[in-house]
C-alpha cells in the first residue's frame, strides 16, 4: 500500500515524472484506515472478477473518516518490474518477494484451469 501526495490539484503525468509528487511506502494511514481501504480493494477486485492481481487506486478525503475512500481506477495489469513499479515496491514493503509473487500467480492460474475443465 502506498500514499502519493502532491500539492497539485491533480496527480498528472507532469507531477509523476518531474518529482512534483511524493510516494510513501507504506501508506501514511492508520491501521484502521489501512484495513478499510484494503477491504474495499478486495471487494472491488472480486466484484469485477479480475482474477489474479490488481492494483486499485483510491483517493482519501480524511475529513470524511473511514467513509472518505473513493475508487478512482483499478489496474488489472499492474507493472511488475522489480524495484521500479509501484506493485513491486508495495510487495517489497509487504515482505513478498518477486519469486513468491510469480509462484502464487502460477498456482492461481493452475487452480483456475483445473476448476474450469469439463
Amino acid at each position: 500500500m502506498e500514499s502519493v501526495i502532491t500539492d497539485r490539484p491533480v496527480l498528472d503525468h507532469e507531477a509523476k515524472v518531474n518529482g512534483l509528487a511524493s510516494y510513501f511506502f507504506p501508506a501514511r494511514l492508520t491501521e484502521e484506515e489501512l484495513q478499510k481501504v484494503m477491504k474495499l480493494g478486495e471487494i472491488v477486485h472480486h466484484a469485477l472478477d479480475i482474477g489474479c492481481i490488481s492494483r486499485p487506486g483510491f483517493i482519501y478525503k480524511k475529513e470524511e473518516g473511514l467513509d472518505g475512500f473513493y475508487l478512482l481506477e483499478i489496474n488489472t495489469n499492474p507493472g511488475l518490474v522489480p524495484g521500479f513499479s509501484f506493485y513491486s515496491q508495495i510487495l517489497d514493503n509487504a515482505g513478498i518477494s518477486y519469486s513468491q509473487l510469480i509462484e502464487g500467480m502460477i498456482k492461481h492460474a493452475l487452480k483456475k484451469a483445473e476448476t474450469s475443465l469439463p
